[in-house]
């Protein structure tokens, strides 16, 4: 009974901070509704069509939803996205439901922003920055 009791109180990390695989979806589609325009879910398979072919540059936010500084820089992005319409897109990518572009771009830690102007990668930043660092790293590179 005992030996019971010990698995029944096993929870993963997930579960213990109350995220699941449908609320982390959900989230993600709600980040991307509650923005404007200019903040979009990409996925592999429209990556080229909504990144490299795009005529504005391009913010890739390669996260997780099990990723901790993810969420950090999530609310900001959400933020500042309406300040750059017509300037900048900040495009959202789940690396977990689309491996192959991360992979292809070498992105080893999440979160990794890449810029992307004229189909071509300009700049990175690997990592969580406050807002006034990753609007001058937005801003020295669009």
């Amino acid at each position: 009974m005992a030996d019971r009791k010990i698995v029944d109180d096993f929870k993963l990390p997930e579960q213990e901070i109350g995220l699941t695989e449908k609320a982390s979806s959900d989230e993600a589609k709600s980040a991307a509704s509650h923005g404007s325009e200019n903040l979009i879910q990409i996925t592999d398979a429209d990556f080229e069509e909504k990144v490299l072919k795009s005529t504005l540059p391009v913010v890739v936010d390669f996260w997780a939803p099990w990723c901790g500084p993810c969420k950090t820089i999530a609310p900001i992005l959400e933020k500042i996205a309406p300040a750059y319409a017509g300037r900048l897109i900040i495009a959202k990518m789940n690396v977990d439901d689309s491996p192959e572009t991360p992979a292809e771009y070498g992105v080893r830690g999440i979160p990794t922003l890449l810029l992307f102007k004229e189909g071509e990668e300009k700049a990175r930043k690997v990592g969580a920055e406050g807002e006034a660092k990753l609007t001058a790293w937005i801003e020295e590179n669009i």
